[in-house]
């Protein structure tokens, strides 16, 4: 690895993983020597705090959406909603009406 005095290596989480992954087996293989054994612990302990960060942020994120801070809003409209005439979308058949609805609640005369 090179020194570190450019400032942080960018890498994926599961590109960083996988790495940490490869220490990992190459310091249980013991084969290592005491200098390679003290590089691996090294970056071994880099990857480990930055992928324990990302983890805690992805962790906070995910509470976030849980207490409802972030989640995707949405809003349901009745079908009775319909818009007036002059709003009526392009697609609507000749006749105004429009196109049949086929969806898990059936067609509006249906309900």
């Amino acid at each position: 690895m090179s020194d570190q005095s450019d400032g942080p290596i960018r890498i994926s989480f599961e590109r960083g993983m996988a790495r940490l992954e490869e220490i990992s087996n190459e310091l249980d293989a013991g084969d290592a020597s005491l200098d390679r054994t003290i590089e691996l612990m090294r970056e071994g302990k880099g990857l480990e705090r930055a992928l324990r960060g990302y983890l805690d942020r992805a962790a906070e994120r995910l509470a976030a959406i849980e207490r409802g801070e972030t989640q995707t809003m949405y809003e349901i409209v009745s079908i009775a909603d319909a818009p007036s005439p002059s709003q009526q979308p392009a697609d609507r058949s000749p006749s105004g009406e429009p196109p049949a609805q086929d969806d898990l609640f059936g067609r509006p005369d249906e309900l």
